[in-house]
């Protein structure tokens, strides 16, 4: 039992100490954790002196982003300036050099100016002396055209007279009309062409019928105011390359360069239709309506040579006025 209660006894005391030492543990883990919060604590403190430090850099770090942007825009702004300036200051340069460009032609174009003046007047002087020189021939001239003018007239009047007289010798003129003897060259010279260009020639023989009987009617007067107005009749409907000649009386012929008998037959047929509608005033009444027998012929078809073909024209001629006038005949 003693010994039983010594064990106890033994087993409380190390319960004891170890409880002191616990005690103690605890007592010494209770000052650390004593001391860590403390440490905590003051951690805390530094982390929130951190984190307002930390702030403060950044809120520092913030201003200096926008000073530096603010400067950088500054020292953009800085630079476009400068870069203006430089653009202003070579614009200016270039305005500079223009207007010494144009100084210096400028003093070129009054040098030139004043060169021309010089020789303006050297030429006014000059025209001065012409003038007076060109007065001078003027006068000459007049006197010279004057004496032209007296002479031109005196030349006008004789081409006049010769134009006349060459007219006169080759018109008829009561009609107008080429005479008999332009009508006899003419037959010569286009007879001559026709043959050298191998071409036809086409003749047109007409008479006035019944004019003796409108003679007794109307006396001569009459007659000769018919024969005017079948002249003027014969060149109205006639091409320009045929020639109307009066080959005598009341006879007339027609010289057709070109004209194919075909052609002839319709250019004489309508002639002796159209002068049906002529109508010819006389002494404050008509005359009555003519009409016309007509021949035709063409060379070479009828004939080789001038006279064979004018004897074919004159037989068709004869043929019409037998058949009863009024009609047109081509010669076969």
């Amino acid at each position: 039992m003693p010994k039983y209660t010594n064990q106890l006894h033994d087993q409380n005391e190390e319960k004891e100490k170890r409880a002191a030492e616990l005690v103690l543990a605890n007592r010494e883990l209770a000052y650390q954790n004593e001391e860590k919060e403390k440490r905590a604590a003051e951690l805390v403190l530094a982390n929130r002196e951190l984190a307002y430090q930390n702030e403060e850099k950044e809120k520092r770090a913030a201003e200096l982003v926008l000073a530096n942007q603010e400067l950088a825009y500054q020292n953009e702004e800085k630079e476009k300036r400068a870069a203006e300036l430089v653009l202003a200051n070579q614009e200016l340069r270039y305005q500079n050099e223009e207007k010494e460009k144009r100084a210096a032609e400028l003093a070129l174009a009054n040098r030139e100016l004043a060169y021309q003046n010089e020789e303006k007047e050297k030429r006014a002087a000059e025209l001065v002396l012409a003038n007076r020189e060109l007065a001078y021939q003027n006068e000459e001239k007049e006197k010279r055209a004057a004496e032209l003018v007296l002479a031109d007239k005196e030349t006008f009047q004789l081409r006049e007279s010769e134009t006349l007289l060459r007219e006169q010798s080759v018109r008829d003129p009561l009609t107008g009309l080429f005479n008999r003897r332009y009508m006899e060259e003419t037959l010569i010279r286009e007879l001559n062409r026709a043959t050298r260009k191998q071409l036809p020639l086409g003749i047109i023989m007409l008479d006035i019928d019944y004019f003796k009987r409108l003679n007794d009617t109307y006396g001569h007067a009459g007659g000769d105011e018919l024969l005017r107005r079948l002249g003027g009749f014969l060149q109205q409907h006639t091409r320009t390359a045929d020639i109307a000649c009066r080959y005598g009386g009341e006879e007339f012929i027609l010289i057709l360069p070109d004209a194919s008998q075909e052609v002839a037959r319709e250019r004489a047929e309508h002639i002796r239709q159209g002068i049906k509608h002529l109508r010819i005033p006389f002494q404050n009444r008509m005359l009555e309506i003519v009409t016309l027998s007509i021949g035709v012929a063409v060379f070479p078809m009828d004939g080789s040579t001038l006279e064979t073909v004018m004897k074919a024209a004159d037989a068709a001629l004869y043929q019409a006025k037998n058949a009863g006038r009024d009609r047109v005949i081509v010669a076969n």
